[in-house]
């Protein structure tokens, strides 16, 4: 699967799809991407194959910031949970 994040706007919400690995470079540009979007946002992980800590640092940052997360994969949710803040 390619690499891929994906932006789509879905009536006052705005959806942020990551396809395939979220890690450094993926997550710079997610980080990026979500903080120039001024709408309420829904992360869409779904399609995530992978992630490193850098891509879960950045997942939790965004909750925090009170982005939604969405279709989180239950392998990828344990990472998640495992190395919550």
């Amino acid at each position: 699967m390619k690499r891929r994040i994906i932006t789509k706007r879905c009536g006052t919400v705005t959806v942020v799809r990551v396809d395939g690995d979220l890690r450094g470079r993926e997550a710079t540009e997610l980080k990026k991407i979500c903080g120039s979007i001024t709408a309420p946002l829904c992360l869409d992980l779904a399609n995530l194959q992978s992630i490193n800590a850098i891509g879960i640092e950045t997942v939790h940052v965004l909750e925090e910031q009170g982005v939604a997360v969405v279709g989180v994969r239950p392998s990828i949710q344990r990472l998640l949970d495992r190395m919550a803040h």
